[in-house]
């Protein structure tokens, strides 16, 4: 809002004083001294910390059906991931720019070190649900017959301990980028394969890694 000034012969006022309506902090100004304005050219941005601040990310709908508004979030920042900032999800809508098969999951930020342009790192899960296996998701394999995962049995002979893989059936009860939740005929203390240097079938015999 402009008020006071002296208005020139071509219309253009000077010696006013611009007020904002709100309370905030001055992030850019786009005016120099002696300039003139145009009505369609913000003259400056004003942030104002009491309406709040949000950040939005991307995902797939598959992960998007996984988590419900109001769920909390890790917010991190900087290169060490070290913050005072809580996250909490407030809106899931539909991706602009592919509407088909993405999300974007909006989130309230709140915090001490908060302000407008912090790039910040962050993540959420599925609500907390125990498992009672949980194997890497580079464990599990599957064919025609369903998903499995390759056992390490050890057998002892006269030239000492011979190690089998031995394909064990699972069911993945739940996911996420890194482990997967299983159940089948397997304990939370046998070994499964994760990886080899050449492809592995049931029946196998197998050398473990140098550093296993």
């Amino acid at each position: 809002e402009l008020s006071a000034g002296e208005t020139n012969e071509d219309g253009t006022v000077t010696g006013g004083t611009i007020t904002s309506e709100v309370n905030g902090i001055v992030k850019t100004i786009n005016v120099t001294a002696g300039g003139n304005t145009d009505p369609a050219t913000a003259i400056m941005t004003i942030e104002v910390p009491d309406r709040g601040y949000t950040v939005s990310i991307t995902v797939t709908s598959d992960q998007a059906s996984k988590v419900t508004v109001g769920d909390s979030a890790t917010i991190q920042t900087g290169y060490w991931g070290g913050s005072d900032l809580q996250g909490r999800l407030i809106g899931i809508r539909n991706d602009p720019t592919n509407p088909q098969t993405s999300r974007l999951l909006v989130f309230e930020v709140t915090g001490d070190s908060i302000e407008s342009g912090t790039q910040v790192s962050v993540s959420i899960g599925q609500r907390s649900q125990n498992y009672d296996l949980i194997v890497p998701n580079s464990a599990v394999r599957s064919d025609a017959n369903g998903s499995f995962v390759l056992m390490m049995t050890s057998k002892s002979s006269p030239l000492g301990t011979r190690y089998q893989a031995t394909r064990v059936d699972v069911q993945v009860v739940a996911s996420d980028d890194v482990n997967s939740a299983v159940t089948g005929a397997i304990v939370a203390y046998d070994y499964v394969i994760t990886n080899s240097t050449a492809p592995i079938e049931d029946g196998m015999y197998v050398r473990l890694a140098d550093n296993a």
